[in-house]
């Protein structure tokens, strides 16, 4: 029989071990900052069919660094000067009716007089002459107190179509949370509705921006929420996007990485900080030439 050397474990004390962390830590963040600095230099400046990263980007000092294209931080006064003389309509969930009510927050459009929870309303900021709209995109929907509400609503296919576009028009789609407790079917058939409604609005208004916001993380507090929230689900809601989207002329607004990554409690609606470096994100891709190229 073969002999065999009995390895006795190796013991190291509780002090050596902060050193050594200590040593890790600080060579870590040392040159973290620095080699990601080199390669954000080097990004393209944000456009529609930027490929997948993997990972999109990083978490460093409070503020979210692409791996994709050229982020820029903006201010609400940038966001004013960025929006003016633009039509942006959101249509979808309530995680793109929170970059609304940051708008109107920040005084870049006025608050609608009949600004519902899901809409439709219409902001205006008329010495800017920018125009902001939020819909919620209909069923499916897991609040049932708006069940009713949005039964009679044009669908966003049938909306996309009708609308008129142009390179001062800008389109932010989000349909994620209320369809995971849905069939993938559910999620496909509606994708394809509006895959078809947006080569038909750009093929008559190639200038449009069409922007499609991906799922993000959530809490899972419940027995309900983990088994129709989950964050698998919402993995595969992603992936189904992309394989249908990714091949036209858009921008695939991946928030995946950003939320998954955050240091805030996940929820449904992100904490305020992740919201902002979600807008400057947005904001990078309607305005690229707003953001330095350092």
């Amino acid at each position: 029989m073969p002999a065999y050397q009995k390895l006795e474990p190796t013991v190291i004390p509780v002090k050596k071990l902060k050193y050594i962390w200590s040593i890790y830590y600080f060579s870590f963040s040392r040159i973290f900052p620095t080699e990601n600095a080199t390669v954000t230099q080097s990004l393209p400046f944000c456009h529609p069919g930027i490929p997948h990263r993997q990972p999109e980007g990083y978490w460093l000092q409070d503020t979210w660094h692409s791996l994709s294209c050229k982020v820029g931080q903006f201010r609400p006064t940038d966001i004013t000067k960025c929006l003016t003389n633009r039509s942006v309509h959101f249509r979808g969930d309530s995680t793109i009716r929170q970059w609304v009510e940051r708008l109107i927050n920040w005084n870049v459009v006025e608050k609608a007089s009949d600004n519902r929870n899901f809409g439709p309303y219409t902001c205006f900021n008329r010495s800017t002459g920018t125009m902001v709209t939020f819909e919620f995109h209909t069923v499916p929907i897991q609040t049932v107190s708006w069940f009713l509400l949005n039964l009679g609503e044009a669908g966003i296919s049938k909306e996309v179509r009708n609308m008129v576009g142009g390179p001062n028009v800008v389109i932010i789609l989000s349909l994620c949370s209320h369809f995971t407790a849905e069939p993938k079917r559910v999620y496909t058939t509606r994708m394809y509705e509006i895959r078809s409604s947006i080569q038909r609005l750009l093929k008559t208004y190639p200038e449009t921006r069409v922007i499609v916001k991906t799922c993000n993380t959530r809490n899972h507090r419940h027995y309900r929420q983990l088994v129709q929230m989950s964050d698998w689900i919402s993995v595969q809601i992603n992936q189904e996007m992309r394989s249908i989207m990714e091949d036209l002329n858009i921008t695939i607004l991946d928030v995946w990485d950003m939320t998954v990554s955050q240091w805030y409690p996940q929820k449904s609606h992100p904490n305020q900080r992740v919201q902002d470096n979600e807008l400057d994100i947005l904001m990078s891709h309607i305005c690229p030439e707003m953001v330095k190229n350092e």
